[in-house]
């Protein structure tokens, strides 16, 4: 791709274990490494190893950009950026989150101003209730919910956000509502990507 438009840059993927994120992250900061992107489930992690956060990231404390200026790498979040963008064409009064990690951090940054209320549900109950807390601190009006109310809050919602990782294997493409939520026909935003699709 940075070929078509003459950039002298490439692009690689790279799998990286728990134990090594913090080796890869000190490794963009090589002179010859210009940035880097990250991924679930490592934005949180990400963005405390890096040395300035803007205030997107500061906020949700979690990155999907890194930058490498002469060694010093600096932290952004294009997710809060482009959830803003997308939810300049949505009005919701009751939206619903699903996913309280980094990805879900970003949604609730993106939607500031763009929505009433927010339902959180995460699989670790726990997860939602801190990251719905801090969002009131941001004056966003929240809840969690656990896992198994996730249909019920569907239901209700005329927005459905999904920041799990469901849905990311292509072994197993699956989506994390069960068939048949979606016919009062909520807006829906999918943070999930695969390059097969």
């Amino acid at each position: 791709m940075f070929a078509d438009f003459g950039i002298p840059l490439r692009y690689r993927s790279r799998d990286i274990s728990p134990a090594d994120l913090p080796q890869a992250v000190g490794r963009v900061r090589d002179p010859g490494v210009a940035a880097a992107n990250v991924t679930m489930p490592y934005k949180a992690r990400a963005a405390a190893l890096a040395d300035v956060r803007d205030a997107d990231t500061e906020r949700v404390g979690a990155t999907n950009f890194l930058v490498n200026r002469a060694g010093i790498l600096h932290a952004s979040n294009t997710d809060v950026a482009a959830v803003r963008v997308a939810l300049r064409r949505v009005t919701s009064s009751n939206a619903l989150l699903l996913g309280a990690g980094g990805a879900g951090a970003a949604a609730l940054g993106g939607s500031l101003g763009a929505v009433g209320r927010v339902v959180i549900a995460d699989r670790d109950e726990a997860a939602a209730r801190t990251l719905a807390a801090r969002a009131r601190g941001w004056g966003l009006q929240t809840a969690a919910v656990a896992w198994a109310a996730v249909p019920a809050a569907a239901g209700e919602a005329d927005l459905i956000v999904n920041a799990t990782p469901i849905g990311m294997d292509a072994a197993d493409w699956r989506s994390p509502l069960p068939a048949g939520l979606l016919g009062h026909r909520p807006a829906v935003y999918d943070f999930v990507y695969r390059s097969e699709m």
